[in-house]
Order: C-alpha cells, then sequence, then structure tokens
C-alpha cells in the first residue's frame, strides 16, 4: 500500500483511506470554487479601470502554472489524449481564441495608455502566444480532418 507523505507536521495516510482522501477532495473542491471567484472578482475590478501592481501579475501567472500543471498531471492519467475525449469543433475553438486574442490586444493598449513596459511585453509575448494557438488549430483541423478522410 503506498501512502502519501503530507506537509511537515502532518502524518502521512494510507491511499485506501477514503475518508481522508474525500475531505481532501471537499477541501479542493471548495478551493476551485473561490478560484473561480476571485478570478471573477479580480476581472470585474479590472473591467471597472482598477490596474494592477506589476508583483499581481506575477501572481498570477504562477496560479495558471500551477493549475495547469495539476490539470496536465490530471488529464495524463486516464490514458486518453484530452483532444479525443471531446467533440473536436474548429469553429468555436478559433472564436474562444480570437476573443481572447482581442482581450489581450486591449490590455496591451491599456499598458501603453499607462506607460507600463511590464505589461506591455507580457501582452506583446501573450498575443503572440494567442497567434500560436490560432496557428496550432488549423495544424489540429488539418490533421482531423486527415484522420476523417482515412477514417483513423
Amino acid at each position: 500500500m503506498a501512502s502519501i507523505d503530507l506537509i511537515p507536521g502532518f502524518e502521512s495516510f494510507n491511499e485506501n483511506d477514503n475518508n481522508t482522501i474525500n475531505n481532501l477532495n471537499s477541501m479542493a473542491s471548495t478551493d476551485l470554487e473561490r478560484i473561480g471567484d476571485y478570478a471573477d472578482m479580480i476581472k470585474d475590478r479590472m473591467s471597472q479601470g482598477q490596474q494592477l501592481d506589476a508583483w499581481m501579475y506575477s501572481k498570477i501567472s504562477d496560479s495558471v502554472k500551477n493549475l495547469n500543471s495539476v490539470h496536465d498531471t490530471m488529464d495524463g492519467k486516464d490514458g486518453i489524449d484530452e483532444a479525443e475525449k471531446h467533440e473536436f469543433n474548429p469553429n468555436e475553438t478559433a472564436e474562444r481564441l480570437k476573443r481572447r486574442e482581442q482581450q489581450n490586444i486591449e490590455r496591451f493598449r491599456a499598458a501603453q495608455d499607462r506607460e507600463d513596459p511590464f505589461a506591455v511585453q507580457y501582452y506583446q509575448l501573450r498575443i503572440s502566444l494567442d497567434k500560436m494557438d490560432l496557428q496550432r488549430l488549423k495544424i489540429q483541423t488539418q490533421i482531423h480532418q486527415l484522420k476523417q478522410k482515412y477514417k483513423k
């Protein structure tokens, strides 16, 4: 039986201890709801003109990286490519990516207006990533069409 070592000061627990795992899952679920709530509140304040300090961008970026790491680890455990789990809808994805790019363009312009060199460079890079994501979608669409054509 494998055990998981927790934060120093906490005892390790057996993975088969359903009560402990259920409690951890419940806490994680609550934390994820709070993350969504905080994200919505921050976006609302930003849309009302409130500016972020430079250190805040870093914290948000770190949070995204941490959540992405958890997601990628969980996604890798099912043995199925994420793209294959869901119906491939390139038009919907393209619209979402274009909206994200437009938001980043608006944020870039706002950073220029407030003469924030960090944010200007940050959003230039984000816009570059958006363009790469759109290009990646085009290639994924071609792969999807190829698989359909050859029934793979």
